[in-house]
């Protein structure tokens, strides 16, 4: 979203460059990432997260590079390397959006552990939760909470959300003890299981390569599956 705002101030100044290129990991050019928790839940599609389709960027003169993994940038020499090309540059702007911050606990690479940052995990979320089972969400600041939203009425009541909050109340950056009482006693009146004070031990194996259950260091142990 940062680099989609840089580019529509770019195309239309006076001083506009003469080249610019966009690359992206992401198959698709940028996308309103607030409207992912909406679009998890069922709430909206994903046409309302577009910002703007791929022509706009051609006939504003927009390289897209999609797709595209950089690998290596020399500042001597004012080259990005990606996963296709060498290219050159003037400038250089890193608007690379957000990277999901993963527990270093056992288990975390675990196969049915996921992050929730893009439209793919989106995509995978909601097919999760159409599925049905248990899902634990470790998180229970504004984003943990939207997911597990997302993911329980995405479910229909087929799948169970655990919320784990490693702190006494949720949303503790936002709200004080009070406040997070509240909302605690809210999300459980909703159908969410929320747990305060959970210190993550680490994630169970199956067996097989795949998570099972969440570990808790006071012993207790939720199913994930």
């Amino acid at each position: 979203m940062a680099c989609h705002r840089l580019i529509e101030a770019l195309v239309t100044s006076p001083a506009r460059p003469a080249r610019i290129t966009v690359i992206g990991e992401e198959p698709v050019p940028a996308y309103n990432r607030i409207l992912l928790s909406p679009l998890l839940a069922g709430d909206t599609d994903r046409a309302a997260l577009t910002l703007r389709e791929a022509h706009w960027y051609a006939e504003h003169g927009v390289t897209l590079r999609l797709g595209e993994r950089v690998l290596a940038i020399d500042p001597g020499k004012k080259r990005v390397v990606t996963e296709r090309a060498r290219l050159d540059f003037d400038a250089l702007v890193l608007a690379t959006g957000s990277t999901p911050a993963w527990p270093a606990v056992p288990g975390i690479e675990l196969q049915g552990v996921h992050g929730f940052r893009d439209l793919e995990d989106a995509k995978t979320l909601a097919e999760i939760a159409r599925r049905g089972g248990q899902a634990v969400v470790i998180g229970g600041g504004l984003l943990g909470l939207e997911a597990a939203l997302g993911l329980y009425q995405r479910g229909r009541g087929a799948l169970s959300v655990s919320v784990l909050q490693r702190g006494g109340h949720l949303m503790n950056r936002q709200l004080d003890a009070h406040a997070g009482a509240l909302l605690k006693k809210t999300l459980r009146a909703r159908g969410l299981a929320v747990h305060t004070g959970a210190r993550l031990a680490g994630l169970i194996d199956d067996g097989q390569g795949a998570v099972a259950g969440v570990a808790l260091e006071d012993g207790h142990v939720l199913e994930a599956s």
